[in-house]
């Protein structure tokens, strides 16, 4: 014969693990100071971003996560290929876009 209160109403809802939408405007500029300046658009609310260049043959990461759409690499130059990813707030990886900086 014993009763508890009833709980509280909780809700919950399921996780998207959708890839995010691609980044898109990427553009890089050469700084006068040196390095180069990549931004591109927001996009979805709560995307993160991380930023590769290409070494050789393969893209390497050169930013750790980053929260707002811009990156500055102070160690890029003219004819360096930049690669930008979406990061979703499940850790969802999209689809590749790539930037390749004019040589002069």
């Amino acid at each position: 014969g014993n009763e508890s209160e009833l709980s509280e109403a909780r809700t919950a809802a399921a996780w998207s693990l959708d890839a995010p939408a691609p980044v898109t405007g990427l553009a890089a500029e050469v700084l006068e100071e040196g390095g180069m300046r990549l931004t591109w658009d927001a996009g979805e609310p709560g995307t993160g971003w991380v930023v590769s260049r290409r070494m050789g043959a393969a893209f390497v990461e050169v930013s750790g996560l980053l929260d707002a759409p811009g990156f500055v690499d102070p160690r890029g130059g003219p004819g360096d290929a930049y690669r930008v990813v979406s990061v979703s707030t499940t850790r969802q990886v999209g689809a590749p876009v790539d930037v390749t900086v004019a040589a002069p």
